[in-house]
């Protein structure tokens, strides 16, 4: 039959057209079934937001599942790399994601006018991740006890911990520290954003998921959930007097996290352990840091954390300890920051600041004299409105972000920590639990944290504080 259509000229045309319209017809029904993936831009990265189907297939599965799984008990690592092999549908924010990254999403994605622009963003990368590449991004050396090797036949200890990322922080590092006592691995269990999306597995801590061991785990009194072990530090308990001071509260609420060797030393094992996507958001910091420092020997670096509320709710908005003063503290840090400057005849002054408010970098900016350097980060992530991306139990405001966004929030909450720790001085205006991990860094390596009396402006060091003189000198 073919051969008979093939004889005449004008077969041959109507069986071209009707190939080709079936060809047309397919794509067509193909685009309505699977359309396009939006590019989202967060600055200086790029991600498609994969569809449902594809979630599947990839086997991953959603944030805040918490069903049980009869898979191995350590998850698949991921180190950052392939962040789209682990997102959520993008329909559960299709009607959100206009409101939280409005200014960031390619309005023309199908033109050439978007190839011109993700060429352009790619050799931006390129040439800075080249910069980044030549400086200095080493962490600073810090001489910490070491670490018990852990038995594989011992049942791990399963630690989990909610809410923001201090708060998780505070809670899991010392079930791990006691884990690592008894000579066992640590799991680490997140329902959002997993472990291992912000650190690699190594010998005492691996991410895991809520299995069977997490089961067992809890039988045999081996899990603990947003809780910290009684007995998980092998110091005792002593009673320091109070300070006047908003280190008070962070003693009284996780006492013996500054005392106790082996949190420096767990901290040290978890930043060594950084996946590409948090130091994506630290190297380059890190870069600025010691490029000041190497270009000018009188060169001295300061951070700060400020946590302002952002307009919070809830738990934040109803405890009036948590306000203060915003104008009047960041003027207060400003004049600490002048002190130290004369005292130790800085030249040059590099400033790192981490805050959920978006002003605080700008006000530094604007109010430091202009041989100082605010250090400027060259990811940000977008911030939400109100209040914080991962906040108190039950908030709802990350259920704005689909999984790759997510882990980039948190993946930039753990590179301010670490971050905040690896400055020659650090200052601390309000309690907040963010700042655990960075203080407990820069007590073991003895550099000077300032603490703001209550109700003031004023700040003290660390090392006046009692018990503290020989541990922690300026």
């Amino acid at each position: 039959m073919i051969y008979i259509l093939l004889r005449n000229r004008r077969n041959i045309a109507l069986l071209f057209i009707l190939i080709i319209g079936t060809n047309i017809y397919w794509l067509l029904d193909e685009r309505t079934k699977y359309p396009s993936s939006p590019v989202v831009t967060i600055p200086d990265i790029e991600y498609d937001i994969a569809t449902e189907d594809q979630s599947k297939q990839n086997g991953t599965i959603i944030a805040g599942n918490e069903s049980e799984h009869t898979s191995a008990d350590v998850d698949q690592v991921h180190d950052g790399r392939n962040q789209t092999n682990d997102i959520s549908p993008a329909g559960e924010i299709s009607d959100k994601i206009d409101e939280i990254v409005k200014s960031t999403i390619l309005k023309d994605l199908d033109s050439t006018k978007h190839n011109k622009t993700a060429a352009e963003i790619k050799k931006r990368d390129q040439h800075e991740d080249y910069d980044i590449l030549l400086a200095d991004i080493t962490p600073p050396k810090i001489s910490t006890v070491k670490l018990n090797a852990t038995d594989n036949s011992l049942h791990p200890v399963y630690v989990n911990g909610c809410c923001g990322i201090g708060h998780r922080l505070s809670r899991v590092t010392p079930g791990l520290v006691y884990a690592n006592r008894h000579g066992r691995e640590a799991r680490v269990w997140w329902g959002d954003v997993p472990w291992s999306a912000l650190f690699n597995n190594t010998d005492f801590i691996k991410t895991t998921r809520r299995n069977k061991g997490w089961k067992a785990a809890g039988e045999q009194g081996l899990r603990f959930s947003d809780s910290i072990p009684n007995d998980w530090s092998s110091l005792e308990r002593k009673k320091y007097d109070d300070t006047g001071t908003v280190f008070d509260m962070f003693h009284q609420r996780n006492d013996r996290f500054f005392d106790d060797p082996a949190i420096a030393a767990m901290q040290v094992s978890m930043r060594d352990s950084l996946t590409p996507l948090v130091l994506s958001y630290l190297s380059p910091i890190r870069a600025q840091l010691h490029k000041g420092a190497k270009d000018k020997s009188g060169h001295m670096s300061v951070c700060t954390h400020v946590r302002q509320g952002n307009n919070e709710t809830g738990d934040w908005e109803r405890k009036s300890w948590r306000h203060f003063d915003f104008e009047a503290v960041l003027n207060g840090i400003n004049a600490v920051i002048r002190n130290l400057v004369e005292s130790r005849n800085a030249t040059t002054t590099s400033i790192y600041v981490a805050s959920d408010s978006e002003t605080v970098r700008q006000w530094f900016d604007a109010n430091v004299p202009n041989n100082w350097g605010v250090i400027q980060p060259k990811k940000i992530m977008p911030k939400p409105k109100n209040g914080v991306w991962f906040g108190e139990q039950g908030s709802s405001t990350g259920a704005a972000l689909n999984q790759t966004m997510k882990n980039e929030a948190m993946a930039e909450a753990i590179a301010e920590i670490f971050a905040l720790g690896e400055c020659d001085v650090l200052i601390i205006p309000n309690y907040s639990s963010f700042s655990y991990i960075s203080i407990s860094l820069m007590t073991a390596r003895k550099n000077p944290v300032f603490f703001r009396e209550d109700g003031g402006v004023q700040f003290r060091e660390m090392s006046t504080f009692d018990g503290f003189e020989k541990k922690h000198d300026s």
